[in-house]
């Protein structure tokens, strides 16, 4: 099964994936970073941890750029049509 990493990046640096994710393909990889953003985002709300990342980036093994995950890919539509 291949293994994928998740960068987290913001204007303050990346936070690099030391494990990885062991996933079956990288549509799932993807999916998996889109549901980490949303946690993310939320456990920030929630608990006013400060800013999220900008975006998470999904690589694998070989340090492949798989897929950008941006924070805004999470928002409603109603809060996203704002930011434009």
């Amino acid at each position: 099964m291949p293994r994928y990493y998740f960068e987290q990046r913001s204007d303050a640096g990346i936070i690099e994936d030391e494990e990885g994710s062991d996933l079956a393909d990288a549509a799932l990889a993807r999916t998996y970073a889109l549901k980490a953003m949303r946690e993310i985002l939320a456990g920030c709300i929630r608990f006013d941890r400060g800013s999220p990342p900008d975006s998470i980036v999904v690589r694998d093994i070989g340090g492949a750029h798989i897929a950008t995950v941006f924070v805004d890919a999470v928002l409603p539509e109603s809060i996203r049509s704002r930011l434009r």
